[in-house]
């Protein structure tokens, strides 16, 4: 029996009205002795993931990953819905959130190598409402009397200065630009609500009249929703295409991710997860308008969130990833290219600051991803060179290039130990 396909508690794991893997596929599966995998130690996976189900850490999910170009592990566990008893299935749809900005990276860089922008450029070269961005400070005095504001909580008065130089793309992939951060010492106004159906090109022009929380390039923060959101609307001026096309006509199509939308179309609705959320010690289901779901007419295109996708999908991007920028005949990126992505581009900012004002120890930021440096300072079960991102409901997607792995964790609950745990029980089956 295929490592990915044994039961998880003597239970179909098929997924539900998909058609079973092929041998043409792009990802194949594959066993572990071929991966270099042990099998019995793979089966420890399934009994993490169910341990977490049963003391009630998540309500389940879907987890999968590959080696050496192979498909050894996909697996569901736990409830898709609770209140109807419905087993999770492989092919469920998860809410992607802040996941979907490692695509919005690959969409920038893939521009990049055709030469029609470049890192260093000022983003007021494709937005010109950029130009002469200021930065928000405290007014005289502020600052010794300064104390982190509850979020919602409107800025006290400030002052602004003018940025010592131009707002960059590398700034804004690298959460280096200070555009509407999450560091709670920030002194800037909140970015306006974006309106249902507001189009990129009428919301970041009112981003663009904000003062940035800091001088470009000078501090870590990560901004959850603007700076990725100015990212896209720069692919859509560069591209001529609007952001949700170009990234199904230049990787979806092309990597045969055909479960992954910003709008799910009718047909798949009934794979979209309902979210369930711990209150008072049990699980209270969400109704859809509480979370960012893609599922109607004016759902909104972002950079920074929004898609909805599978384990499979995201296991065929990252795979892609491992591949220096090539599957199944299609080369998004070339090799170079996502090494850059890869590579740590802030120095010690993150490991200083952090997200939010707090340190991240064993890491480095590239280009809209997560790098690890020291696996243990890092407290990962990823190795040294390892990136990705997550999402704001539990999703966890990486590629660790010495391991020969791409992995995806598909939650909807945000549970790091869970996280933690399935990364290293892939480690600890790694024999060869």
């Amino acid at each position: 029996m295929l490592a990915g396909e044994s039961a998880v508690a003597a239970r179909d794991n098929a997924p539900s009205g998909a058609a079973a893997p092929r041998a043409a596929d792009p990802l194949p599966m594959g066993n572990a002795a071929e991966a270099g995998l042990s099998a019995e130690r793979l089966r420890r996976i399934d009994a993490i993931l169910e341990r977490h189900v049963a003391a009630g850490n998540i309500t389940g999910g879907v987890a999968a990953f590959a080696r050496r170009g192979k498909l050894v592990y996909w697996k569901a566990f736990g409830q898709a819905d609770r209140e109807a008893g419905v087993a999770m299935p492989r092919d469920a749809i998860f809410q992607m959130y802040s996941s979907t900005k490692v695509v919005t990276s690959v969409a920038l860089l893939m521009l990049m190598e055709e030469g029609r922008l470049r890192l260093e450029d000022p983003v007021s070269r494709y937005l010109p409402d950029f130009k002469d961005a200021r930065v928000a400070v405290h007014k005289p005095g502020e600052a010794q009397r300064f104390v982190p504001r509850a979020a919602g909580t409107p800025p006290p008065p400030f002052d602004t200065v003018p940025a010592v130089r131009d707002l960059t793309i590398r700034d804004l992939m690298t959460h280096t630009g200070g555009l509407v951060s999450s560091d709670p010492r920030r002194v800037g106004m909140d970015a306006p609500v974006r309106a249902k159906g507001e189009s990129l090109e009428s919301h970041v022009a009112k981003l663009a009249k904000l003062p940035l929380d800091y001088q470009p390039g000078t501090r870590w923060s990560y901004s959850p929703l603007a700076g990725c959101d100015v990212l896209a609307r720069v692919v859509e001026v560069v591209s001529g295409m609007p952001f949700d096309r170009f990234l199904h006509d230049r990787i979806f199509a092309p990597l045969g991710m055909n479960d992954t939308y910003f709008d799910l179309p009718p047909e798949k609705r009934s794979r979209l997860l309902p979210v369930y959320w711990k209150r008072s010690g049990g699980w209270v289901r969400l109704p859809p308008e509480a979370t960012a779901a893609g599922t109607g007419g004016d759902a909104n295109v972002s950079g920074s969130m929004g898609l909805v996708s599978t384990a499979r999908d995201f296991l065929l991007f990252h795979q892609m990833l491992l591949n220096k920028g090539e599957l199944n005949g299609h080369r998004l990126l070339g090799t170079r290219t996502v090494e850059q992505m890869a590579t740590n581009h802030v120095g010690d900012l993150y490991r200083g600051e952090g997200a939010y004002a707090v340190p991240m120890h064993g890491h480095g930021f590239g280009l809209l991803v997560q790098v690890v440096l020291d696996p243990v300072e890092g407290n990962t079960g990823r190795s040294a060179g390892a990136y990705g991102f997550g999402g704001y409901l539990g999703t966890m997607d990486w590629t660790d290039p010495k391991e020969e792995i791409a992995g995806v964790l598909m939650l909807q609950q945000n549970n790091r130990e869970v996280h933690i745990d399935f990364e290293r029980a892939i480690r600890q089956a790694i024999v060869e």
